[in-house]
């Protein structure tokens, strides 16, 4: 029994670890957008070779997009803040029983349902690599 619950739980510490992976990277790519975005507004603005109402014109032409980014932003920093109890159940060292797993798993489902979602092209982009690298780690345990 207790074979078939470390098995549980290493597939539960895989799937929250590659969860949680996957949200702080698109956390870092939303950043970059965000960065770049101001970059070139501020290097447009210093370079006023446009009339200001142009200016604001790509500045409010822009705003929905950025909106977005902070939501988003936003939404995956309180994401990863609730998914630290998770955290804590799934990493923990102390041995669980089936129904430990199973409230376990009920929190990771409960969990995905709030979530703020990742686009798919961007799951797709490191599944293959982040596949590859928790069989590893499941060999060497």
């Amino acid at each position: 029994m207790f074979l078939l619950s470390g098995r549980l739980a290493a597939c539960q510490r895989e799937n929250f670890s590659w969860d949680a992976g996957l949200q702080k990277r698109y956390r870092v790519l939303l950043t970059v957008i965000l960065a770049l975005i101001i970059i070139v507004q501020l290097v447009f603005a210093i370079n006023k070779t446009e009339p200001i109402q142009e200016y604001l014109l790509r500045i409010l032409a822009m705003s929905s997009a950025l909106k977005w980014i902070i939501k988003s932003f936003v939404g995956i920093n309180s994401d990863l803040k609730r998914m630290e109890s998770i955290d804590r159940s799934v990493n923990s060292t102390e041995k669980k029983t089936i129904d430990d797993l199973a409230f376990t798993q009920k929190d990771i489902f409960e969990n995905r349902k709030v979530v703020t979602k990742i686009p798919d092209w961007f799951y797709r982009l490191f599944k293959d690599n982040d596949e590859d690298r928790e069989r590893r780690s499941l060999k060497i345990h």
